[in-house]
């Protein structure tokens, strides 16, 4: 759902960064997450240049959640119009890194658009059901 007060949001709990401080570093958001029969997928988004940049902290937290057991993660590049480029985070797989962010090369990037997206998501629900 779209943000319909900024002011509102920025003074609510849900501003985790404005009220938690320096208690924790590197914390993050996730942009979305499924579960559906014991099976979790996560995609995270970001601006696609040719590839796409993340802070190093929030890498490392998909590239964790990566390696467990059932859990899908996907990075996803927005590009111009319907256009999108997703990559499935894998473990083996390395981002470069150029301090303070985890870039990942366009190499790493599959084409697609909001349909095949929307595909894709509804495949891994039938294949997980």
């Amino acid at each position: 759902a779209p943000l319909r007060n900024f002011e509102s949001w920025e003074r609510s709990m849900r501003n985790f960064a404005g009220w938690i401080g320096d208690s924790v570093s590197g914390g993050s958001d996730l942009d979305f997450a499924c579960e559906h029969k014991g099976h979790i997928i996560i995609l995270e988004s970001k601006p696609y240049f040719s590839g796409v940049k993340l802070p190093w902290g929030q890498h490392k937290m998909l590239n964790t959640f990566s390696k467990l057991p059932r859990v899908s993660v996907y990075l996803v590049g927005e590009g111009a119009g319907d256009t999108l480029h997703i990559m499935p985070y894998n473990a083996s797989m390395r981002p470069e890194y150029r301090r303070p962010n985890a870039v990942w090369e366009a190499k790493w990037f599959i084409p697609t658009t909001k349909e095949g997206m929307r595909e894709m998501l509804s495949e891994w629900w039938e294949r997980t059901g």
